[in-house]
């Protein structure tokens, strides 16, 4: 039924009354209220609005307050709704369901349209950006481009003139080396020239004199040492030994100025003039040393009083004081000196004959000594090495030479680096056991027949930083000792001299132990049963090696065949069967400056002369008892090798007067010679020896029956050490 279709009068009567909202409120309250007797509560209801009145009727205005629902309990709000509304007009609720539906409509709209407007902004402007970027890069390479095409031709440019330059210095720098190299070669071939007219007139016989004697000039007298610098003046003096010094102090008032500067006073050494030395002038320079005075020397100074030791003992910074082999110091001489000097770092009494009572004088007063040596001291006990080991500084002590009580120094020791046993014949296993800690850095033994592998195995168990060993005339020792220290990395220095139980086997053992990389020194002397193939075998995996003594092998024909790619510095092959071939392979080492020939009588003048055409470098040469030796060897000699200054030619019985005048010419540093049992030598050799070699300081003449004793008297005031003796030599003449 629609309230549209009735009658008007109907429909106002309706709107006045308000019966359909009565009729709606009366059926909610019957579906809430559910009162037992609806009619009587209808009809309570109908009189209280006849009270109250229906303008503020409502669908819950007869529902109590605590059982009034949120929502009308009917589908169509309201019975108004089962007439088709009221009268035709919607209602608030129906206006505001309307207008958030509306708003809602309204708002999507928007906001997707907004949403599509803020995304096609955000992609213009992520691909206005994209441009840019692109439009800046294509920018900078072309800047780029630009700059580096100008950069480019600058470098040429550059370049070209730096080519340009390098090539003017490289002309101007080969023509002044070749100025020095044609100026030296000038003045060695003068040189030369001159060695070979010398050499031809003492083959055709003429006389030479004294002033036709090959010697470089001395020029002009001039006082060049005034001229340079103080600094460099005193790095030239300090060069000089004490004797010198004395002699270039009786030049002039200036040099003997120069030479009395405290600052040369640092370092005395006695023991270079001890023949002469006596205890006023001992004095005299400990009294102008002074505090300056830091290393002084008194080897083999017997006859000194005990006031010297008493100046000793007022420099007070003496650091290192050697009194080895001073037959007159006594325990109050130690005294004196180890209570003035309390820096004492290096301390030599070997060969002395002081008492327990020294030792116990350093123990108490010589808090800083790290190096002691007491080598040879008979007079002492194992008391005063206890003494010593109490001692307040022994802590610091790093070296010790001495020949007893090792065990007991060693276990209050533990700190030691350095041990000298020399002569230490009673050693044991557990001696080395005792001594081997890991701060062992040097070892050295000699002529002990007790010690076998087993102390060997404590070294490489014990001692990783060792660096140096020496255990030679060590009879006991086997090739198991070299592969029980074959795992230590760091030895330099190996000395097996004289350890005649060593074979290939252990030199195998040398050579792939860790340290062969290492090793720098190896001495095989006297290894009857090592071979050529052992030796071998060690230089190809000591690359290195710097010096190698291997005497007496056996099977060595040419024992320097695997040592041609060496840089050995002092081979010694005395005692080896070198024959010439093997002395050409030998004279390609043309860095050597010291070769021992000893006991090779296959050298011929022909090997020598093929093994001195390139070592202009050699100092040292021993040519012992090589008997096929002339004077045309000695000539090819003395020719290459003019920087000598140790040579042996004892036993080369076919020399004669002639190689000395060869070597005399021309080999001016030599300060070592020994010529005994060259049974044809003469007075006229030493006549030239005196007038050319000004720098011998000893010359040894054994069994020369052809030299008088007045010329040799008359060399001893040239010359300090002199030896001679008549007596025939061993052996039958040549």
């Amino acid at each position: 039924m629609d309230l549209r279709q009735l009658d008007p009068e109907l429909r106002r009567y309706l709107r006045v009354t308000r019966l359909p909202e009565v009729y709606e409120a009366l059926l909610a309250g019957l579906a809430i209220m559910q009162p037992i007797n609806p009619c009587k509560w209808i009809a309570e209801k109908l009189f209280y609005l006849q009270e109250v009145g229906i303008s503020q009727i409502d669908w819950d205005s007869f529902i109590d307050e605590e059982m009034k629902p949120k929502e009308s309990p009917f589908a169509i709000k309201g019975v108004t709704g089962l007439f088709g509304g009221d009268m035709g007009q919607p209602s608030p609720e129906m206006i505001s369901r309307a207008y958030q539906h509306y708003n809602r409509k309204s708002f999507r709209r928007h906001f997707d349209s907004w949403l599509q407007f803020h995304l096609y902004r955000r992609r213009r402007l992520v691909e206005k950006r994209r441009i840019l970027a692109k439009a800046d890069g294509h920018f900078f390479q072309t800047k780029v481009g630009q700059i580096f095409g100008t950069w480019l031709e600058w470098t040429r440019f550059r370049k070209g003139r730096q080519a340009m330059a390098y090539q003017i210095l490289q002309r101007v720098l080969h023509v002044s080396v070749v100025r020095v190299m044609f100026k030296a070669w000038h003045g060695v071939s003068l040189e030369a020239r001159k060695t070979r007219e010398y050499f031809e007139r003492l083959e055709r016989g003429d006389n030479v004199t004294e002033d036709e004697v090959l010697s470089k000039s001395t020029g002009e007298a001039r006082d060049d040492l005034s001229l340079v610098s103080e600094s460099l003046r005193q790095q030239i003096l300090r060069h000089l030994s004490l004797a010198d010094m004395s002699r270039a102090a009786c030049v002039c008032r200036a040099w003997k100025a120069h030479t009395q500067s405290s600052e040369l006073l640092h370092k005395l050494d006695f023991g270079q003039v001890r023949q002469h030395l006596t205890p006023p002038v001992a004095k005299k320079f400990l009294a102008q040393s002074g505090p300056m005075l830091g290393h002084l020397s008194l080897a083999g100074c017997r006859d000194l009083p005990l006031e010297v030791f008493q100046c000793i003992g007022a420099c007070r910074n003496l650091q290192d004081v050697n009194l080895s082999e001073c037959a007159s110091l006594t325990d109050d001489a130690v005294g004196q000196i180890v209570q003035g000097c309390p820096l004492l770092i290096y301390v030599n009494l070997s060969f002395t004959g002081i008492s327990d009572n020294s030792l116990r004088l350093v123990a108490k007063h010589a808090e800083n000594v790290r190096f002691l040596s007491l080598a040879g001291c008979q007079q002492l006990s194992d008391r005063g090495l206890q003494f010593l080991a109490q001692g307040q500084g022994v802590h610091k002590l790093e070296l010790l030479d001495l020949s007893e009580g090792v065990q007991e120094v060693a276990s209050h020791c533990p700190s030691v680096e350095h041990y000298e046993l020399f002569g230490c014949s009673s050693l044991t296993d557990d001696s080395f056991r005792a001594i081997s800690n890991r701060s062992l850095r040097v070892l050295k033994l000699d002529k002990n027949d007790i010690i076998t592998d087993a102390a060997f195995g404590h070294l490489g168990r014990r001692c990783p930083e060792l660096h140096q060993l020496c255990v030679a005339d060590c009879v006991r020792v086997t090739d198991q000792a070299l592969k029980a220290i074959g795992q230590l990395r760091y030895i330099r220095v190996l000395n097996l001299a004289d350890c005649v139980r060593l074979s290939d086997a252990g030199a195998k053992s040398i050579a792939e132990a860790s340290f062969a990389q290492s090793l720098r020194e190896l001495n095989l002397t006297n290894a009857v049963r090592l071979t050529d193939h052992g030796v071998t075998a060690i230089c190809k995996k000591a690359p290195g090696l710097t010096h190698l003594e291997a005497e007496l092998l056996r099977e060595s024909h040419t024992p320097v065949s695997g040592l041609s790619g060496q840089l050995l510095s002092g081979p010694d092959m005395s005692g080896t069967g070198m024959n010439d071939s093997a002395m050409s392979v030998l004279g390609s080492l043309s860095r050597m400056r010291y070769l021992y020939l000893a006991n090779c009588p296959q050298v011929t003048d022909l090997g020598l002369q093929k093994l001195v055409q390139q070592l202009r470098y050699l100092e040292h040469l021993d040519l012992s008892h090589c008997v096929q030796l002339t004077d045309g060897g000695v000539r090819s000699m003395s020719f290459s090798c003019r920087l000598l200054t140790k040579l042996s030619l004892r036993g080369c019985r076919q020399l004669t007067d002639l190689s000395m005048q060869y070597v005399s010419g021309v080999c001016h540093y030599l300060t070592h010679l020994d010529l005994s049992e060259c049974v044809m030598i003469t007075d006229k050799s030493l006549k030239y020896l005196k007038k050319a070699c000004k720098r011998l300081q000893n010359l040894q003449l054994d069994c020369c029956q052809g030299i008088s004793k007045a010329s040799v008297i008359r060399m001893t005031r040239r010359i300090p050490s002199v030896t001679h003796s008549t007596q025939d030599p061993l052996g039958p003449g040549p």
